[in-house]
């Protein structure tokens, strides 16, 4: 799920994980909203300030180094803004109400997100305002880990090795989650990413995934993985 659809990804996972025919291989949130409360307005400004001014401005910058991800932004952009008018000529009066209404429902943390008990592959872009990873793990969390790591290895028997980003989100985000990864991509990193990086959005995402299951299953071939 991206931006919105990763808030209702959360939603649908946790229903999902209560099925005992259905097996969740793995939620995979790009850029998501629901990860931290946020104010509903500063959310709609980093909004149309990425998609207006950051997002045209990197793009332009990149035109020359990277002209078919321009060829899938253009393309992004154009589909964004006309399903933004198919939204507004299907809800007519109603539509600064029901933006408004879902713009303060992507503002709170969602609910779900401690009762997830399956792995989690997080993609949050480095610019990206609304899916902050600075936000998602505050600045200063990772050293604090690794500072009790590093005491704590001290006097343990047993090297254990951490991921302290992993860490902080299993203790502090998804508590039930069996893998929790996440990735913080620098080029092309707005809340766009997957609209620009989509091939490689992918690809690290289910090798994220395969890593998590040559976890469980030491044996496994994942040499074919698509």
């Amino acid at each position: 799920g991206h931006s919105q659809g990763g808030d209702k990804a959360i939603n649908v996972a946790e229903i999902l994980q209560e099925d005992p025919e259905v097996n969740i291989k793995g939620l995979v949130l790009i850029d998501s909203t629901g990860l931290y409360d946020q104010a509903p307005g500063a959310l709609a400004m980093g909004f149309s300030k990425d998609f207006l001014l950051d997002t045209p401005k990197t793009l332009a910058e990149n035109i020359k180094k990277n002209r078919e991800a321009i060829k899938h932004a253009v393309r992004a952009s154009t589909d964004i803004v006309f399903g933004i008018i198919r939204e507004m000529a299907k809800s007519k009066l109603n539509y600064p109400s029901r933006l408004r209404t879902e713009t303060q429902e992507m503002a709170v943390v969602n609910p779900r997100l401690a009762k997830l008990r399956v792995p989690i592959i997080l993609l949050s872009g480095a610019q990206d305002p609304i899916s902050n990873p600075e936000k998602i793990i505050p600045p200063g969390e990772e050293e604090k880990i690794l500072d009790a790591w590093e005491r704590e290895q001290q006097t343990s028997k047993t090297k254990k090795y951490i991921d302290p980003r992993e860490e902080f989100l299993r203790k502090n985000v998804f508590p039930n989650s069996p893998y929790v990864r996440m990735l913080i991509p620098e080029k092309l990193g707005h809340h766009g990413l997957p609209f620009y990086r989509s091939e490689s959005v992918a690809r690290a995402s289910l090798y994220l995934l395969k890593r998590f299951d040559r976890r469980k299953n030491p044996k496994q071939d994942i040499s074919g993985a698509e």
